[in-house]
């Protein structure tokens, strides 16, 4: 089945042309045809010339333009190429070896796929679509990744902005399922995963550089790390010789992941060097203004 074409305005039509990834969708023109999620949209110019192939996102009310060319289909086609090169440029950064097990695979626009994020945890990827619109080619970029990355398992999840119960995430499975809790290495640093979790599912892959660079400031500073949630960054800044570290977040759950992660790296969580401090983070920033407390790295 042809994509459908739409014709956009000159304005719009010249933004595409100069590289725009993504554009409202109340922008497409009124009389044009309705735009399916997931399908193939042909943009076109004023002239009607080729601008390239979108899919629309109406639960995050975007076109995705994900060629400059005509597409028929988003099959393995399409995909396979782009994550073949995405996954190159990560080994090309020595990404994916031993103790180099956690990294972000792909990054939506910068990998040319809007609207799709992927994270490699060891033997498994943790693959997010945008919404459940782009489900069906979440489903084949998980086969296209299992096949060019060769991972054991893909777990697909979608950020659905509506209708999704609190603590519910959709998800299925490409390939085998990992186990409920996982240990993968980030520049050698264990950390502990939970692949079929939430949305989150305990490190962040594209803070990889804040935690290396953090290193350098840890040494001999009282650190508080705010929002800490599994407290990665709090572990770095232990390992790297810091004179205290006191993690706060909401959530007493997952600070006793945390304590878990500090377990991973040898390190004592119940050394009078760490504390682990669950409830309001604000309010325990006020308490701690009140009593006087100082420290030196606050993150």
């Amino acid at each position: 089945m042809a994509p459908s074409a739409v014709q956009l305005s000159g304005s719009l039509a010249s933004q595409v042309r100069q590289g725009l990834l993504s554009f409202d969708i109340a922008s497409l023109p009124a009389t044009g045809p309705t735009p399916q999620p997931g399908r193939p949209l042909l943009l076109l110019d004023p002239r009607s010339e080729t601008l390239g192939t979108a899919v629309a996102d109406p639960e995050n009310e975007l076109v995705r333009v994900l060629s400059r060319e005509y597409v028929e289909t988003f099959g393995r086609k399409f995909f396979d190429p782009l994550v073949e090169k995405a996954f190159a440029w990560r080994r090309s950064m020595d990404l994916g070896g031993e103790g180099q097990e956690c990294f972000r695979l792909i990054n939506a626009e910068g990998d040319g796929l809007s609207g799709f994020t992927a994270d490699c945890f060891a033997d498994h990827v943790v693959l997010y679509a945008d919404s459940r619109g782009l489900l069906s080619l979440g489903r084949v970029l998980a086969e296209s990744i299992l096949d060019v990355v060769e991972p054991r398992g893909v777990v697909l999840k979608v950020r659905a902005r509506h209708g999704t119960k609190p603590g519910k995430v959709s998800q299925e499975t490409c390939g085998s399922a990992p186990s409920e809790r996982v240990v993968a290495h980030e520049a050698g640093v264990p950390f502990e995963i939970h692949p079929l979790g939430g949305l989150n599912v305990g490190l962040f892959t594209d803070m990889r550089l804040h935690r290396q660079g953090l290193s350098r400031f840890s040494a001999g500073r009282r650190v508080l790390n705010l929002f800490a949630y599994t407290s990665t960054l709090s572990v770095v800044a232990a390992r790297h010789g810091a004179r205290s570290v006191t993690s706060v977040d909401l959530a007493s759950g997952v600070l006793k992941w945390a304590r878990r992660n500090f377990e991973l790296s040898g390190l004592s969580p119940d050394s009078d060097s760490y504390r682990f401090e669950g409830g309001d983070v604000m309010r325990f920033v006020r308490q701690e203004v009140g009593q006087g407390a100082h420290y030196d790295l606050i993150i």
